[in-house]
C-alpha cells in the first residue's frame, strides 16, 4: 500500500506539472512595447473639417414687400404678415410651401442655411430642388427635425446640399416647406447660400493634429492626410520592430484613393514601404479602416523619415472627406518582467440587486458569483453619483463629483477633462473600448485616451438594433485579446443588454418562470410622462408594454406583471453574465488573469415599478446602488464582501493605485486599495448623488446611516422639498424624518453651499430694493425647465415656455439662478417694474453673446434709469441685476450637436423623447 500511495503522488505531481506547462505564462516572456508616431494635440473630427470658411453666396430676406415679390406664397395661405424681424405666417395646411424660381450654381452652393422659428417638437422643415426640365421630388430633398446647435435666439437651420448626389448643375427652382404641421405660427427671418471656402492655413493647422475618427461605429486618432499633405516622421528604427497603422477611408468619399508610406534614411534613396489604392466599390476594401502591418527590421539602427501620403483623381472634394492614417505606431519586440492589465466591465443600468450575489430572486448571475466568491472583493454598498449614464460615466473615468465636473445636462462639451485613459495611454497602455455607443459616442467628452472604440450597434448600418449588442461586442473584445498579450492594456467593455426595453432571454427567462421556452412574446420597456409645471418639470417614466395588433402600440402595463417584468430584466443580466464568462474565460486561456486587473460595476440601477416609477432620473436606491466587485491578483483577499459605504467616483483612483500610478489631480474619490485586504478600514466620506437634468435634486448619503435629499428646482410644485431617512432603521426609505430632525439643517447648508460654489454653469442674479415688483425674462436656447435650479427664489409667480423664463420678484427680495452646462449661445434678459396706467417705469433689455461672456456684467437701477456698472455695489441698498460664469469649470464650452445616428440611438434608449 505504501509503494502505490508513492505512485500516486508521483503521478499527481506530474499532472499537476504538466497542467502548469500548459498554461500560457506571459509573467516573464518577450513582449511588445508600443511607441506611438502621432501629434500629441488631438480633437474629435465632427462632419465638417475645420479646413473650409463659410462665405455668403446670397441672402433672401422677408422685410419689405420687395423681399416676398420673387415668392409664390399659395401654399402658405393668406394668413401672414410683414414685421420688422420676418414673415410671419400660420399655414392652414400640414404641408405649407414657399417657391422661388434661382439660377443657382450649384458648384457655388453648398450650403442652404434657413433661419425661422416655431418648429415643434415632432415637426421638420424641408427644402426641394429642381433642375431645368425637372419637378419636386422626394429624392431632391433634404429635411431637418432640430436646428443647428448654435444657441442663437432664432434657430438656424443649415442643409449641406453638396453631400447630395442631386445636387448638381443649375438649380432653377427652390421650394421651403418650414413646418409639418398645420396651423402652427411661424416666423421665418431668412434663407442663405453658403459656400465653403478651403483655406490653406487652415488645412495646414489641421493636418498637423490628431484627430478622433469614427468610421461606421470604429473611432480611432488619426492624422488627415489629404494629397500633396504628406505625414512624416522623423526617427531612429529600433530592433526588432514593425510598424503599425491603419488606412482610413471615410463613407462619404466616393471615389478610390491611393495610399502610399515610404522610408528615406538621412544618408539614402526613398524606399516604398506601402503602395496601394483603396476604392469604395471593392468588396473587400469597403469605406472604413484598413489595418497594415510593415516590417522594419532591415533597416535596424537607420536614422531617417517616415512619411505617410495619399493621392487620388481630379474629383476629389476635401469638403466631403479626407483620406487618413491611423494609430500609427512602431511596436519593439523584447524581453519583459510581468505586467498588469486592466479591464473595466460597466453593465450599464444593473441595479445592485440583479446580482444573485447582491441578494437577487433569481440565480441570474451564476458566472459572476462564481468569479467574485473565487477570484474578487465584492462591496455590498457602492453609490452612484447620478441616475443616468452621462454624468455617472464621467465620474466614473474621472474619479470626479457631478458637481464637480458638471456633465449633467446630455450636451457635447469640449475635452477638458482627464480621463483615467489618457493617463494609462501616457503610460504606454493599448487602450480600447468596446461600448453600446450612446452617451458613450465620441460626440460627448468622456471617451478620448481611448487608442480603438468599437461600437456594438454599427450605427450607419442598423441604429434600431439598440441593446442586441452583446454578442457581436463580445466576439470583437476576445478577438482583440487575443491580439494583444504581450502588452499592458487597458480594456472598456460597455453594454446596454440590461437597458430597457426588456426583452425575453432564453434559456434564462424559461428557467426563471417554469414555462415553456419562447411562450412569453411581450416586449415591456419604459415610456416618458410628459413634465409639466404641475410636477415641478420632474422627468419620469413607467412601465410600458407593446401590442401589436393594429399596429405596434404602446400602453402601461397591465396590473400584476410587475414580477414578468422582473424576470425579463433578470433574464437579460442572466445573459449578460454569460457573455462576462467567456470573457473571464478568454482572460484564463490567454494566462491573463494572474496579471489582469478586471473591475465590474454599473453606471446606474433601474426602477422595475418601486413607487410607480420605471427607468433610472431619480435618487431612489434601486436607481443609485450599483455592484462593485474588484479583482486585483495578488493584492486582494478573494471572497471578502466589504459593507462599507464606497462610491463610484473611487473606481478610477483604485485602479491607478493598484498600478501604482499617480492619482488623477482633479478626482475626488479616493482609493480602495485598503478595502481589497481589510474590510473593516476606515469610511471615506459622504456620496453625492445628482439627478439635476431630471429635476430630482440632489442626495447626500452618509455612512450607509443618513441619506439627505433636497430639490434644487425653482419650480413651486417640488423646489425646496426635503427628505431625510436613517437606513439604518428605514433600509427602504419610507419614513422621511426632514422635520423632526436636529441634522436637517446642517445637511441643508453642506449641500446647498457646495453646490453653489462648484457648479458649472451661469449664474444669473436679481435684487429688487424698489417698492414696486420686478417683472423679468430670460430667453435663449439655454433656458430650460431641466437646467435652471434655484435655492432661494420664493414667487409662485414663474412660468417657461419655449425658451423663455418669465417670473416676478416682490420688492425687497432678491433670487439666484444656476443655469447648468456650458455658457454658450444668445441671450435675451428683459427687466421692468409694474407701475400705474401711463407710467413709464424703467426697462432693462439686452442681448447676451455669452461665448463672450469673459466677465461679471452687472447693471445698477441709479435715478429711474439702468446704468452697466462694473465696481461691486451694496446689494442691501441697490437695485441690480449680475450675470457671470460660474463654478469650478466655468471655461468649458459646449462643441455643438451629435450625429444623427448617435440621436437614434438615444431616442431608441429612451434619452430623446421627440
Amino acid at each position: 500500500m505504501g509503494f502505490h500511495r508513492y505512485l500516486w503522488l508521483i503521478v499527481a505531481g506530474f499532472l499537476i506539472f504538466l497542467g502548469a506547462c500548459s498554461r500560457p505564462d506571459n509573467r516573464d516572456a518577450t513582449a511588445t512595447r508600443i511607441i506611438r508616431l502621432m501629434p500629441e494635440t488631438t480633437e474629435r473630427l465632427s462632419s465638417q473639417a475645420p479646413i473650409w470658411e463659410e462665405r455668403e453666396v446670397f441672402r433672401w430676406e422677408f422685410k419689405t414687400e420687395a423681399d416676398l415679390a420673387p415668392w409664390d406664397l399659395r401654399r402658405i395661405g393668406e394668413d401672414h404678415s410683414l414685421k420688422t424681424e420676418g414673415l410671419y405666417i400660420r399655414p392652414n395646411s400640414a404641408d405649407p410651401a414657399l417657391v422661388r424660381y434661382v439660377s443657382l450654381d450649384s458648384s457655388r452652393v453648398h450650403a442652404i442655411r434657413v433661419v425661422h422659428s416655431g418648429l415643434t417638437s415632432g415637426a421638420a422643415t424641408q427644402i426641394y430642388w429642381t433642375r431645368p426640365g425637372e419637378g419636386f421630388a422626394e429624392e431632391r430633398s433634404l429635411s431637418a427635425d432640430h436646428p443647428d446647435a448654435n444657441g442663437t435666439l432664432t434657430p438656424t437651420f443649415t442643409f449641406e446640399v453638396f453631400r447630395h448626389d442631386l445636387w448638381s448643375e443649375t438649380i432653377d427652382t427652390f421650394r421651403l416647406d418650414p413646418i409639418s404641421i398645420a396651423d402652427r405660427r411661424m416666423q421665418i427671418n431668412s434663407v442663405s447660400g453658403i459656400q465653403y471656402v478651403i483655406l490653406d492655413t487652415l488645412l495646414n493647422t489641421a493636418v498637423e493634429k490628431a484627430w478622433r475618427v469614427d468610421y461606421t461605429g470604429d473611432t480611432r486618432y488619426a492624422v488627415l492626410v489629404p494629397p500633396s499633405r504628406p505625414y512624416t516622421r522623423e526617427l531612429t528604427i529600433p530592433k526588432y520592430s514593425t510598424l503599425n497603422f491603419a488606412l482610413g477611408l471615410p463613407p462619404e468619399l466616393k471615389i478610390e484613393v491611393h495610399f502610399k508610406v515610404t522610408w528615406t534614411p538621412t544618408d539614402g534613396t526613398a524606399e516604398v514601404l506601402l503602395e496601394e489604392t483603396v476604392s469604395p466599390t471593392s468588396d473587400n476594401e469597403a469605406p472604413g479602416w484598413h489595418e497594415r502591418v510593415v516590417d522594419l527590421e532591415r533597416f535596424t539602427g537607420s536614422r531617417g523619415r517616415l512619411t505617410f501620403s495619399t493621392d487620388g483623381p481630379d474629383g476629389l472634394d476635401l469638403r466631403t472627406g479626407l483620406p487618413t492614417f491611423s494609430n500609427i505606431s512602431l511596436t519593439i519586440r523584447e524581453h519583459r518582467p510581468s505586467h498588469k492589465n486592466v479591464i473595466l466591465i460597466i453593465l450599464d443600468t444593473l441595479r445592485a440587486d440583479g446580482l444573485s450575489c447582491y441578494g437577487n430572486e433569481f440565480d441570474s448571475s451564476p458566472r459572476i458569483d462564481a468569479w467574485a466568491k473565487d477570484h474578487a472583493v465584492l462591496f455590498e454598498n457602492t453609490v452612484a453619483q447620478a441616475p443616468w449614464t452621462l454624468p455617472s460615466h464621467v465620474s466614473i473615468f474621472t474619479g470626479m463629483d457631478p458637481i464637480h465636473h458638471s456633465m449633467n445636462v446630455g450636451e457635447p462639451i469640449d475635452e477638458s477633462l482627464t480621463t483615467l485613459a489618457e493617463t494609462l495611454r501616457r503610460q504606454g497602455f493599448a487602450t480600447a473600448a468596446f461600448t453600446g455607443g450612446g452617451y458613450l459616442s465620441s460626440e460627448y467628452a468622456l471617451m478620448q485616451g481611448f487608442d480603438e472604440i468599437h461600437y456594438f450597434y454599427e450605427p450607419q448600418l442598423r441604429p434600431r438594433e439598440t441593446g442586441n449588442d452583446i454578442g457581436t461586442g463580445t466576439d470583437r473584445t476576445l478577438q482583440w485579446l487575443e491580439k494583444n498579450t504581450e502588452r499592458p492594456f487597458f480594456l472598456l467593455f460597455h453594454t446596454y443588454e440590461i437597458h430597457a426595453p426588456y426583452r425575453s432571454r432564453e434559456p434564462f427567462l424559461s428557467g426563471f418562470l417554469d414555462i415553456e421556452p419562447g411562450s412569453v412574446d411581450e416586449l415591456i420597456t419604459t415610456g416618458p410622462v410628459e413634465p409639466i409645471k404641475a410636477t415641478g418639470y420632474q422627468l419620469t417614466s413607467r412601465l410600458m408594454q407593446r401590442h401589436l395588433e393594429n399596429g405596434p402600440r404602446y400602453e402601461p402595463i397591465d396590473p400584476g406583471m410587475e414580477p414578468l417584468v422582473r424576470a425579463l430584466y433578470a433574464s437579460s443580466v442572466a445573459n449578460a453574465d454569460a457573455h462576462i464568462g467567456k470573457l473571464l474565460d478568454k482572460l484564463q486561456e490567454l494566462g491573463l488573469d494572474d496579471e489582469t486587473v478586471v473591475v465590474l460595476t454599473s453606471d446606474h440601477g433601474e426602477a422595475l415599478g418601486e413607487n410607480g416609477l420605471a427607468g433610472h432620473a431619480t435618487l431612489q436606491e434601486c436607481e443609485i446602488m450599483v455592484p462593485l466587485i474588484i479583482a486585483a491578483p495578488g493584492q486582494s483577499s478573494p471572497g471578502t464582501r466589504v459593507t462599507k459605504q464606497v462610491q463610484s467616483i473611487n473606481i478610477a483612483p483604485t485602479i491607478l493605485d493598484l498600478l501604482e500610478l499617480k492619482p488623477l489631480e482633479e478626482a475626488d474619490g479616493q482609493s480602495l486599495v485598503q478595502f481589497l485586504s481589510d474590510n473593516n478600514a476606515g469610511d471615506i466620506g459622504d456620496a453625492v448623488s445628482y439627478a439635476g437634468s431630471s429635476n430630482f435634486g440632489l442626495s447626500l448619503r452618509r455612512a450607509n446611516h443618513l441619506k439627505y435629499l433636497i430639490n434644487n428646482s425653482p419650480w413651486p410644485a417640488t423646489r425646496g422639498l426635503e427628505r431625510l431617512y436613517d437606513l439604518s432603521q428605514d433600509p427602504n426609505a419610507t419614513r422621511n424624518i426632514a422635520e423632526s430632525s436636529p441634522e436637517t439643517d446642517a445637511l441643508y447648508q453642506l449641500v446647498v453651499q457646495d453646490f453653489e460654489q462648484r457648479v458649472t454653469g451661469l449664474r444669473v442674479h436679481f435684487v429688487n430694493n424698489e417698492a414696486l415688483p420686478m417683472k423679468a425674462i430670460l430667453k435663449g436656447w439655454l433656458v430650460n425647465p431641466l437646467r435652471v435650479k434655484s435655492f432661494d427664489i420664493t414667487t409662485d409667480e414663474i412660468k417657461w415656455y419655449n425658451q423663455r423664463l418669465n417670473f416676478t420678484l416682490a420688492p425687497k427680495e432678491s433670487v439666484t439662478f444656476f443655469i447648468e452646462g456650458a455658457v454658450t449661445g444668445e441671450l435675451l434678459l428683459l427687466s421692468r417694474f409694474e407701475g400705474p396706467p401711463h407710467s413709464r417705469p424703467p426697462r432693462l433689455e439686452r442681448t447676451f453673446d455669452l461665448d463672450q461672456l469673459e466677465d461679471q456684467w452687472q447693471a445698477v437701477l441709479q435715478e429711474g434709469a439702468w446704468v452697466e456698472a462694473s465696481e461691486s455695489v451694496n446689494q442691501t441698498e441697490s437695485t441690480l441685476v449680475r450675470m457671470w460664469a460660474g463654478g469650478l469649470r466655468s471655461a468649458v464650452r459646449s462643441t455643438g450637436d451629435v450625429n444623427e445616428q448617435t440621436r437614434e440611438q438615444l431616442r431608441q434608449l429612451g434619452y430623446i423623447v421627440d
